[in-house]
């Protein structure tokens, strides 16, 4: 929630300000302060995992079953094939990363598939030191 955050960075702000004095709302801000921390305790620290009913600990288990004829893949082929499939399904489907273009990603989910989709359907991101620097970030398509 960027207004609860905002507003607790002013406090603080303004509690480094008021640091020097003596006055009675300091140890207002310092309560106030205080209790934000614990509620973001409850919301943020309190379950490792998800629980609601889509939690990957709530789906049941479904046992792989192998035959003689199963087909063995690497991980990496696996990976492609996902991407492949979601990106020719969904445009608005965006990959990140300074080696997704160019070697395919540190697991190679990607290599390759510039060539085997469409001019323009692979869309990375052009890392630059402007972006570094917190510039806007450009986007060019890949032939």
């Amino acid at each position: 929630n960027a207004q609860r955050f905002d507003s607790v960075k002013a406090a603080r702000k303004a509690l480094r300000i008021l640091r020097e004095s003596n006055v009675d709302t300091k140890q207002d801000l310092i309560r106030w302060i205080k209790s934000n921390e614990e509620k973001n305790h409850d919301r943020f620290s309190s379950h490792l995992y998800s629980q609601t009913e889509w939690a990957a600990l709530k789906v049941p288990v479904v046992a792989p079953e192998y035959s003689d004829s199963s087909l063995l893949s690497d991980g990496r082929e696996v990976l492609q094939a996902c991407f492949t499939k979601a990106l020719e399904r969904d445009a608005t489907v965006l990959a990140f990363g300074e080696d997704v273009g160019n070697i395919g990603d540190v697991n190679q989910g990607f290599a390759g598939l510039q060539k085997m989709l469409a001019s323009g359907a692979l869309r990375i991101p052009v890392f630059v030191s402007a972006l570094l620097l917190g510039r806007e970030l450009e986007w060019r398509c890949v032939d």
